[in-house]
């Protein structure tokens, strides 16, 4: 048997490194393949110890618990081995014993899947997605500018009408505050504070 990865391989591999946790569903919408496909594939990956594979219970609904993938340090070596260069956040193995963080984490993952079946459905929108960690805003401290990073930035174009639209995505599902107690560290512009 060969154990030299192929270029579907290598596709999930780098679409896991890059948004550290996703679903077989949220691969299907970002790589335009079937889910029997993918969990088929995702299986050999497993045995492989590539990839290391957690349940949990993503939806509000009732049902089984949604399989969550992740790479493991092997997947990740195969990867740098294979010459992609991964952001630092990106080259550790995730430990999913934070469910709040992993939820999270799939939030971003299923709004980046949606955009990617956007593109696929509408092929005159351009989409460029980054993380934080990719555009090297993750941990800068530089006179507290960069105290509020997005989760992440993307650029929607449309290349029949030659723009660029801007936008960072925050989904921390409500967790953020508008406006703190006197602070300057808030949200919310000065003149909605007095109100």
């Amino acid at each position: 048997m060969n154990d030299s990865p192929n270029r579907h391989d290598l596709d999930v591999l780098r679409t896991i490194a890059a948004l550290c946790v996703v679903t077989v569903h949220q691969l299907a919408l970002l790589s335009g393949r079937k889910q029997d496909t993918l969990r088929h594939q995702v299986g050999l990956l497993e045995k492989r110890q590539l990839v290391q594979v957690g349940t949990m219970a993503v939806g509000g609904g009732r049902g089984r618990p949604e399989k969550i993938l992740s790479l493991t340090s092997l997947g990740l070596k195969l990867l740098c081995d294979a010459g992609f260069d991964l952001s630092e956040k990106a080259k550790e193995p995730v430990v999913m014993l934070n469910p709040k963080l992993v939820r999270h984490q799939l939030l971003i993952g299923t709004f980046r899947a949606h955009l990617s079946l956007m593109t696929r459905t509408w092929p005159e929108f351009r989409v460029k997605f980054l993380l934080p960690s990719d555009s090297g805003l993750a941990g800068r401290d530089d006179n507290e500018r960069a105290s509020l990073v997005p989760d992440a930035i993307l650029g929607l174009s449309h290349t029949g009408l030659g723009g660029t639209l801007l936008f960072f995505l925050e989904a921390d599902r409500g967790t953020e505050t508008l406006a703190s107690n006197g602070g300057g560290s808030d949200i919310a512009p000065a003149a909605d504070r007095s109100r």
